[in-house]
């Protein structure tokens, strides 16, 4: 995984923390750009073979890339939220990698309007993923050092 921190949070912490959550989801997390800042929360993936964000030299990527922001109020709070949009985020990655637009439905324009983002067809297949894993037993709990570990790097942060 190539990590763009733009944090004052520790990389390693938030590589963990990654890395975790793409295992989760079953998504080959080499290759794959992820650009870590600050924000409200949420995140968005690329189905792209190379990415350039803020005057940075091109990446190359291995199906895809991700931004996802860091929100701020508590820290445990920030890390199980950061956790689980970035398993989002991953599973997006997985499609990707997978085949992508060309082996699943994606959501286009339909007249004049885009479908609201739960209906989109690629969001209920994410949601479907998670829920499985989660009846499984697989969720943050599952990878509390790791949620932990960026909780206290959140805690420990100027």
């Amino acid at each position: 995984m190539k990590l763009l921190n733009r944090t004052r949070v520790p990389a390693a912490a938030l590589e963990a923390v990654l890395v975790a959550a793409g295992r989760m989801v079953g998504a080959r997390t080499s290759g794959v750009v992820v650009c870590v800042s600050h924000g409200n929360g949420g995140g968005m993936a690329y189905e792209c073979v190379r990415v350039r964000w803020a005057g940075r030299r091109w990446m190359n990527t291995d199906g895809g890339a991700f931004r996802i922001r860091l929100g701020c109020g508590d820290p445990l709070d920030v890390a199980v939220a950061f956790f689980k949009t970035a398993a989002h985020e991953w599973c997006h990655i997985r499609e990707y990698q997978l085949g992508g637009r060309s082996r699943f439905a994606f959501s286009g324009w339909s007249g004049l309007r885009r479908p609201n983002h739960d209906d989109r067809p690629e969001e209920l297949r994410v949601y479907k993923r998670l829920r499985e894993k989660e009846e499984k037993g697989r969720d943050v709990n599952a990878y509390a050092e790791e949620v932990i570990g960026l909780a206290l790097a959140l805690g420990a942060r100027p």
